[in-house]
């Protein structure tokens, strides 16, 4: 998942840092292993973003406090994320399917199959 989360932030980059040196290093920053519920992932891109804008304006900044800020909300948005997407809205999902169909309603397999 690290290549899509560099891959993301590309264009940001780009934008944040002119020279290719600079540039070089904050992508060598961000392949480092990096894993997480791709649906919260959104939150950490956000995050980093604005650090790296940080990075890019004040030099005194250290800017290995931006993979430790990713890496340390990885796990814990992993959990929530995994309990939600696969526990709760999957068991919604199956449930409102599994009624649906028992109606005769064509969105009930759908909706069944999406869950399971």
């Amino acid at each position: 998942m690290n290549l899509a989360f560099v891959y993301t932030l590309i264009p940001v980059l780009k934008k944040l840092y002119s020279r290719k040196e600079d540039l070089a290093e904050a992508l060598k920053r961000h392949l480092a292993f990096f894993n997480t519920t791709p649906h919260i992932v959104t939150l950490i891109l956000g995050i980093t973003v604005a650090m790296e804008e940080k990075n890019s304006q004040q030099k005194e900044m250290d800017a290995s406090s931006i993979d430790n800020v990713k890496a340390s909300l990885m796990g814990p948005l992993a959990g929530i994320g995994d309990s939600f997407f696969w526990g709760t809205l999957r068991l919604i999902a199956t449930g409102i399917g599994t009624s649906l169909a028992l109606k005769g309603n064509i969105l009930g397999p759908i909706l069944f199959s999406a869950g399971v």
